[in-house]
């Protein structure tokens, strides 16, 4: 059972979520949502991509989200 600090951070990211490109979205969803998934589990999703470049995508995509975040922080809080 969740306590109320979890569904407040959980809260915080599906809002956030929301903002942000769907690419990134699939990708920070596939892989953290419900369950962490390893980079090598990804290559199910993305047959085409190896392990590195979906870790090199799902780096660039969290700077994506740090960005919109910390520009528009006041409407997610």
């Amino acid at each position: 059972i969740p306590n109320s600090k979890q569904l407040t951070i959980y809260d915080f990211i599906l809002m956030l979520l929301i903002d942000v490109k769907p690419e990134t979205r699939e990708l920070l969803q596939l892989r953290n949502f419900p369950h962490r998934r390893s980079l090598r589990d990804m290559k199910r999703f993305y047959m085409d991509w190896s392990h590195t470049k979906i870790g090199y995508k799902y780096h660039r995509a969290l700077i994506e989200v740090c960005g919109v975040a910390n520009k528009n922080l006041k409407k997610y809080l």
